[in-house]
């Protein structure tokens, strides 16, 4: 994996694609944060997975919460992003099952399942945070940003928001 550094322009690649590079000098890549991305969706998956890559994360990607676990038994994450709406088990069970076997681990729920009650019930489960799909990239950066470098309750973070 190669750093990019900005150099305010982009890079064309083989097949046309445009890769706008990151400015990385404020803020330098650490390949040791890994994220977990479970989400039933590979396109939002792929998308989210691009993004924080290029911030520097090294991402997995699964669409089911069996491989989840399966993963974060193989690898050492700081944080599962995850989908409630999983196809083969209930996204709170995932959560609770996090919890249970990696203490440490940052979880934040992005779910079309989101709302004033759902946070209460994410939280009670064991999130760290929840937001309400859709997401912008922004959005989730900062959510990401924000729990990775702070240990804050679902509800002391909220109320920040």
């Amino acid at each position: 994996m190669t750093a990019l550094r900005h150099t305010g322009t982009s890079t064309k690649l083989g097949d046309q694609r445009t890769l706008a590079r990151r400015d990385v000098s404020a803020t330098p890549l650490d390949y040791s944060q890994r994220i977990l991305i479970v989400d039933d969706s590979i396109s939002i998956g792929s998308l989210w997975k691009r993004a924080l890559t290029s911030d520097g994360y090294v991402v997995h990607c699964t669409t089911r919460g069996r491989s989840a676990l399966t993963e974060l038994h193989c690898r050492e994450f700081q944080a599962v992003i995850l989908d409630l709406g999983l196809p083969d088990m209930d996204g709170l069970d995932l959560i609770r099952e996090i919890r249970t076997e990696f203490h440490g681990i940052k979880i934040i729920v992005i779910s079309g399942a989101v709302g004033d009650h759902m946070d209460l019930v994410v939280s009670s489960a064991g999130a760290d945070a929840a937001h309400a799909k859709p997401v912008s990239l922004n959005q989730l950066r900062n959510l990401i940003c924000q729990l990775m470098d702070q240990s804050q309750s679902l509800t002391s973070f909220s109320a920040g928001l």
